[in-house]
């Protein structure tokens, strides 16, 4: 369901305002002259390491804006520390703008760079389905780009694995597991964090289209399992733990095709492609010469955000659909004892006369 749209003028007055201060053809002139400026929005301490090393190559790490900003400036190479985001806008001038500050704020924090006609990034789960919708109007009328993705889909593992079961070389898929473990953060209060399940269905919406439909169960230690069912009848199971040894951290998946061809990556990304008598394509990262910006999907992550700052036909919400959004919102809904069971609109197997549920 759309909500109703906010007055257009006072939007696109204000997108028009902070664009007009630095026109296109100026930005275009700029771009081959010096780095794209970025600025992150979140707290330094929770946020991956390999992020800011990506900001730092591939762009100049303009500023950052939390609650302990002047603490991690000079520790993660941020050129300016602010507390307060309008301030921030304002001064900095960022050219986009990296979100991954808490779930519940994220929605109002990429609505407050778009107004001010910076393009955002917001890194893992955007928040409600009507969020994303607000975010996707709001960057079209800024005529600004907004991108909301895990890096995980920019990784030259997944990168491989699609391009393995788009080509037919994997065969027909019939079923999907996945496993993902995530170290919850003293401050987060979910037993199981946003991100990580937006990661995974994320995953299976990349390599094998959206869900149709989802069926979660809860327990209190910590540990989440699903299963679902995608719009092309391939059954996929999903097992979360938000905490274990750091030998455990990560994802590990598997797609098993018709004629008995599996394709497996393993949490250090390492993926093979074969039916155990034959090895179709292996990817195997070395522990000491890989660089994990690369295999964990930051530096294309990154550089994709600047290829849309910087073109003049990228605009408008980018990266995941809405039907991934609406599945994770049906497994993180809160105040159920009870199994979760929702079904999206996606769904072929729904019958005309069957009572919806449909999170939309």
């Amino acid at each position: 369901m759309v909500e109703p749209q906010p007055p257009c003028d006072s939007i696109e007055s204000a997108g028009r305002a902070k664009i007009s201060r630095k026109p296109r053809a100026a930005l275009d002139t700029e771009v081959h002259m010096s780095p794209t400026r970025l600025a992150f929005i979140g707290a330094a301490k929770d946020t991956s390491p390999w992020l800011f090393q990506a900001i730092t190559r591939t762009a100049r790490f303009e500023a950052l804006c939390g609650n302990d900003a002047d603490l991690d400036a000079a520790r993660i190479h941020a050129r300016w520390p602010f507390t307060d985001l309008t301030k921030m806008l304002d001064e900095a001038e960022p050219d986009g703008v990296i979100i991954t500050g808490p779930v519940a704020r994220r929605a109002a924090l990429a609505k407050q760079c778009l107004s001010a006609g910076v393009g955002v990034l917001v890194v893992g789960y955007p928040g409600s389905s009507r969020d994303l919708t607000r975010i996707q109007t709001l960057a079209q009328l800024a005529s600004r780009p907004a991108l909301v993705a895990s890096p995980s889909r920019y990784s030259p593992t997944v990168l491989l694995a699609r391009r393995l079961i788009e080509s037919g070389k994997l065969g027909r898929p019939i079923s999907m597991q996945i496993a993902s473990t995530w170290r919850r953060s003293s401050n987060d209060s979910a037993l199981i964090h946003a991100d990580q399940v937006f990661e995974a269905v994320d995953l299976v919406r990349l390599l094998l289209g959206p869900l149709a439909r989802i069926h979660g169960v809860m327990h209190g230690d910590g540990v989440m399992l699903a299963v679902g069912v995608t719009s092309d009848h391939v059954p996929v199971s999903l097992a979360f733990h938000s905490g274990g040894p750091v030998e455990s951290l990560g994802i590990d998946w598997e797609v098993r095709a018709a004629d008995g061809t599996h394709l497996r990556v393993t949490r250090d990304c390492r993926l093979t492609c074969g039916n155990g008598s034959r090895t179709d394509a292996a990817h195997t990262p070395s522990l000491t010469a890989s660089d994990p910006v690369i295999e964990l999907g930051y530096d294309a992550l990154l550089k994709s955000f600047i290829h849309y700052l910087t073109s003049d036909h990228c605009t408008g919400l980018i990266g995941t659909g809405d039907d991934t959004v609406l599945a994770t919102e049906a497994l993180l809904r809160p105040g159920k004892p009870r199994p979760l069971r929702r079904y999206l609109r996606t769904d072929p197997l729904m019958a005309p006369n069957r009572p919806s549920h449909s999170l939309s």
